[in-house]
């Protein structure tokens, strides 16, 4: 493996370990966590069901506070995955500089199919609504103990010789990091 494909690698595993831990952080289902070392590098979060979630249809359009929140857990657990890569990868927010980079366009499509979600007529208020819990998403972060989970979380990651790790690990490594 050449050292760009490392990096690459360990971009993918900081930005898979993001929306992991964002998930257990918030009470989210999730199964396991993956990275397919490919060209192109991919990974995965499996097993988050929305059908059987709070965030039915239903609930959503009769307006329930309690899926309205899973809403915005989960668009902040969206953009959890880019923002830890841009971490890692040393974004510093200078006028200018692009937040995200490629692979990360996948996160930004589903957070914003949540906002439409609640905000089906007016497409302009979802969006407004993903820009808005993007800073939260870079302020999860901020915490020690939560940086020290992603860092902890991504390194398992690589470790395994498949680079995958359940679900009740994952958890495992966020109660130890706090």
């Amino acid at each position: 493996m050449s050292d760009l494909d490392v990096a690459a690698l360990r971009l993918t595993a900081y930005h898979e370990a993001g929306h992991a831990v964002a998930h257990a952080l918030f009470r989210l289902a999730f199964t396991e966590v993956h990275i397919v070392p490919c060209p192109g590098l991919a990974g995965a979060l499996i097993g988050d069901d929305p059908i059987s979630s709070v965030a039915s249809f239903n609930n959503i359009r009769a307006g329930s506070l309690r899926s309205r929140r899973w809403i915005k857990r989960k668009i902040v657990a969206l953009l959890a995955g880019p923002t830890a890569h841009e971490r890692k990868r040393g974004w510093r927010g200078l006028p200018g500089e692009e937040l995200f980079d490629t692979g990360c366009d996948h996160d930004v499509v589903q957070a914003h199919y949540w906002a439409w979600q609640l905000y089906h007529t007016d497409g302009r208020k979802g969006l407004a609504y993903v820009k808005g819990l993007l800073p939260r998403a870079v302020r999860l972060w901020e915490a020690p103990e939560h940086w020290r989970a992603v860092e902890a979380v991504a390194e398992s990651l690589l470790r395994q010789p498949y680079h995958w790790l359940p679900a009740d690990i994952v958890r495992r490594i966020v109660r130890m990091a706090n």
